[in-house]
This record gives structure tokens, sequence and C-alpha cells, in this order.
């Protein structure tokens, strides 16, 4: 995978519905590459705001919990302070409704837009697939108003950040964990 938002320690399971929730939201905002009849690759986004990862969370809440306990026992390196900063987003995000609406009243102004993820299959990787995914990922894009989309990328993942690089993307911030770009569609 060269590129996820996707809680994709969460095992393949809760990986797929959690791309189902955005998939079912934006359903042209999902783009395969096929070689004959087997996916080789996929490329997939949305348009803010989103509810798809707030409904994914609500579906899968005691799963999701079980995961990141099990994690925490594992003393998986950072999975405390993410869950600390999770926990802390859910409760200030219903204790505070008004940025939902705001939310709502800038996709108007601008039409954002984020791509979730981007996979090739190992032997197709190097053949242009991910290039040709991401330019027709950004033709839907540009049908449905966006003007520019952003992605987040693991800091030590440099293969996909350098392949966002060549096909036009910027870097807008990053820090020790994160990488996150934009492009202008």
């Amino acid at each position: 995978m060269l590129g996820s938002k996707a809680p994709s320690k969460a095992g393949d399971s809760l990986l797929a519905k959690y791309y189902h929730e955005f998939l079912i939201e934006n359903p042209t905002l999902f783009v395969g590459a096929f070689d004959r009849e087997q996916m080789v690759g996929f490329c997939m986004g949305y348009m803010r705001p989103s509810r798809a990862r707030a409904r994914f969370e609500k579906k899968n809440a005691i799963k999701l919990s079980f995961k990141l306990l099990g994690m925490c026992f594992d003393k998986n390196s950072g999975v405390a302070e993410r869950i600390k900063g999770k926990l802390k987003s859910m409760f200030s995000r219903k204790n505070n409704k008004a940025s939902d609406s705001s939310e709502v009243q800038n996709k108007t102004d601008s039409e954002p837009a984020d791509l979730l993820s981007t996979c090739v299959l190992p032997e197709y990787r190097g053949m242009g697939v991910s290039t040709e995914l991401v330019a027709v990922f950004e033709s839907s894009l540009r049908e449905l108003g966006a003007r520019e989309y952003t992605l987040s990328v693991l800091a030590n993942n440099l293969r996909a950040i350098n392949f966002y690089k060549k096909v036009g993307f910027e870097i807008c911030s990053q820090n020790e964990r994160d990488v996150t770009m934009i492009k202008q569609v």
C-alpha cells in the first residue's frame, strides 16, 4: 500500500469494513486496475466532510477496542498516546456539534477531498499502474467539483512520498509520524 490513513493494524476484516464505509459514501471515488479479471490495484478517496470514519468507529467500536487493548498489552509504542488522542477527539466531537455545521459550510466553498489509499500488487509495481489510478481518480474529483486534495503517508514510507511527489503532490506538513501532502486538481 502506498499511503493510507486506515487503521491497518486492525486487521484485514476491519480494514475492509473501513474502506467499505468510504466506498458507499463516494462510489465514484474508487478506481480499480485490472489484469484480465484480477484486480491488481485500486485508488480510493472521499469528499469532505465525510461521516464514513465515524460510522465505521460506531459500527465496530467493540472490535476496535479489543484491537487497541491488545496493541497496548503488546507494548506497541505510541498506541497509548494515539488512544488518548482518539478518545479526546471523540468526546470533543460529541460536545461540540458546531464544528459539524461549519464543516458542511466549508464543503460548498472549496469542495476539498482526500485520497484514502493507493494499493498495487507487488508484481505490478513499477509499471505505471499507480500513476494511471491517480490520474483517473483526479478526473473523478474534477467531475465532483474538487479543486484540491490531500493525503497522509507514514513519514518512514519514502517510496510512497517519492511517488506522490512524482505525480505532483507537495508536502504541506509533517511530523515524526506522518507527512501530509496536497495537490491541486
